[in-house]
């Protein structure tokens, strides 16, 4: 009979577990990181790196059995899995045990302050430190099919107005680069990628920026700021606008998001087929590159 294997994404405390309780069935197995940390050590406790390589080997061990054992049909692979790295790997391997496993990468997102506020509620070890939370919250990247999974899926019930109070302000750049606000940057970059009648470069505008409000860090010592990962918040935010609806369109914008601030650096053949990125994508991520230079107070 055909796997399906869940691959959970989300930082800790956003509700990863509860939907594996609820949504589990006889033929189902949970595979829990946190399980097996108390299983081997009797703590939720972290570890050295040994132990914490140790909670995955027999994690990965559990998921190949389970891969190949005639029971069970649906494999849930609980971890915050936040790289999309560490989950291409993982997808890779679930692939050369079983061809024919359906990997499902689960999304899981919620406002930053209502995840600290559940994680505050949680007792004991459960209770993950609040610093650690949002340095998880800034870093999760976003799935990409053929990449680490087959489909996709928002896990969460929330929509984008929810996290409307994330990015409803404004603040300086604080930067030699850019002299206006990032609000004022947004604007530009919009009114810029209208005179193109392209939906996909104005939506990409609309959002390839919101994540610079979550993630400013104002440096002291050197009078500036840096937004470190905020295009995957950007991208984060993204994903939860499109409630679903993985259209090729939606899909392309998404990925570009993602993407956008690697424009700097340029695409590697390496960094190509590691992200499988495709030559629409790569074209529109060098006409929204182009545009996003050119919006701002020089």
């Amino acid at each position: 009979m055909k796997k399906t294997v869940y691959i959970l994404i989300g930082v800790a405390g956003v509700g990863k577990s509860t939907y594996t309780e609820k949504h589990s069935t006889s033929n189902s197995i949970i595979l829990s990181s946190d399980s097996i940390r108390e299983e081997l050590f009797g703590t939720l406790a972290m570890q050295d790196k040994d132990s914490h390589t140790k909670v995955f080997d027999l994690m990965n061990s559990r998921l190949k059995n389970a891969l190949t054992d005639k029971q069970p049909t649906e494999i849930f692979y609980d971890a915050t899995n936040l790289k999309r790295n560490r989950r291409s790997h993982l997808y890779r391997t679930i692939k050369s045990i079983n061809k024919e496993a359906d990997v499902v990468c689960l999304v899981f997102s919620k406002p930053l302050e209502k995840i600290i506020e559940q994680n505050n509620q949680r007792e004991g070890l459960k209770r993950v430190p609040e610093a650690e939370i949002r340095r998880m919250y800034k870093s999760l990247e976003v799935p990409k099919i053929g990449v680490d999974c087959d489909r996709m899926e928002l896990a969460s019930s929330v929509d984008i107005s929810d996290f409307e109070p994330e990015f409803a302000g404004d603040t300086t750049h604080d930067s030699n680069y850019h002299k206006e606000t990032v609000r004022e940057h947004i604007n530009m970059t919009i009114r810029n990628a209208k005179q193109t009648k392209d939906e996909a470069l104005i939506k990409i505008a609309r959002f390839h920026d919101l994540g610079k409000f979550i993630c400013k860090q104002y440096i002291e010592e050197k009078g500036i700021a840096r937004f470190i990962d905020h295009e995957k918040v950007s991208a984060m935010y993204h994903f939860v606008a499109m409630q679903n609806d993985f259209s090729e369109e939606n899909l392309l914008i998404l990925e570009v998001i993602f993407q956008h601030m690697q424009c700097h650096n340029g695409f590697s053949d390496k960094y190509i087929n590691k992200h499988k990125l495709t030559k629409k994508e790569l074209s529109v991520l060098s006409a929204f590159a182009k545009i996003d230079d050119i919006s701002r107070i020089v």
